[in-house]
């Protein structure tokens, strides 16, 4: 991990707004289950990760990801990445309107959009 890299994962607004519709249908119980959902999905949609400005901090490093898993895997996508908690950030806030597109405005339930 670079020393340029954050040791915080953030939300924009607009994420933060995203992530609030999808909560309010009652299927997670933590922002972090939808944040990790929304990098996956992410990830699976082959978007590379970016810098995601204008950011408010919702979890460290170390709670959204105690084992490190998801930073290596990261790591395992994208290799030359030198920041893994920023691109976690991004591919978080990239994976949000993904995930809300599919939940809320098409009605989807959660299970079907993992199958």
């Amino acid at each position: 991990m670079s020393e340029n890299d954050r040791q915080s994962i953030g939300l924009t607004d607009q994420s933060q707004r995203l992530m609030d519709d999808i909560l309010a249908r009652g299927w997670f119980s933590a922002q972090q289950d939808v944040a990790r959902l929304a990098l996956a999905c992410a990830l699976r949609a082959g978007i590379a990760p970016s810098s995601t400005t204008g950011v408010d901090t919702r979890w460290s490093s170390g709670l959204f990801d105690p084992s490190g898993e998801i930073l290596s895997l990261i790591g395992a996508f994208y290799p030359d990445v030198t920041t893994p908690v920023r691109a976690a950030e991004s591919l978080v806030n990239a994976g949000l309107p993904l995930i809300h597109e599919q939940l809320v405005t098409k009605g989807m339930t959660p299970d079907a959009l993992v199958a």
